[in-house]
């Protein structure tokens, strides 16, 4: 929100970064680089275009099994990956990046992410606000030949930014082309 880009801006003033966000974080770069222009110097968005999707809605079985784990008799992590694997995750690579939020507190575990909020937000998170301002910075999109997200329909909606630049890396896993961007 606005709040949190002035609280950006304060931390080094007169400054543009360079933003890499992936996901989430590219539909906050873009809409950064939209309302906030005087921020960036240039972005790249992994991916995520800046489109509605209605990728979001497959999530809503992932959120209900998360919520569903009983945390409480969880002995270790390992026990959580087999529990979500026959309530609702069954993909190994999604559990393991679900499983990265799970935290030991104490004596037992809890979730980093707040599920109650992803629960009740999840239709906006899918949801695209197209803003009516441009941005005439460079854009680098890094997505994956299989993503949800970035296909060639989103080309010309991503055309809307002036200077683009899309990389659609074929025959890649996007967990590949994440640590590329990472590197």
């Amino acid at each position: 929100n606005a709040a949190d880009a002035d609280a950006l801006a304060e931390l080094a003033p007169g400054e543009r970064w360079t933003l890499v966000g992936h996901s989430m974080g590219g539909k906050i770069g873009m809409l950064l680089a939209l309302t906030r222009p005087e921020l960036l110097d240039r972005l790249c968005v992994v991916d995520m275009s800046p489109r509605p999707s209605d990728a979001a809605s497959s999530f809503d079985t992932y959120v209900s099994a998360l919520q569903g784990l009983d945390l409480a008799s969880l002995p270790d992590r390992a026990s959580a990956d087999a529990r979500l694997a026959v309530t609702g995750v069954p993909e190994p690579s999604v559990r393991a990046f679900f499983l990265q939020n799970l935290r030991r507190e104490g004596e037992g575990w809890a979730w980093q992410m707040n599920l109650d909020v992803i629960a009740r937000d999840l239709a906006q998170v899918g949801a695209w606000p197209a803003p009516e301002a441009t941005w005439d910075g460079p854009v680098l999109w890094l997505a994956g030949a299989k993503s949800d997200y970035v296909d060639e329909a989103a080309v010309p909606v991503m055309r809307g930014f002036a200077e683009v630049y899309v990389n659609i890396v074929r025959n890649t896993p996007l967990t590949l082309v994440v640590l590329f961007c990472a590197i």
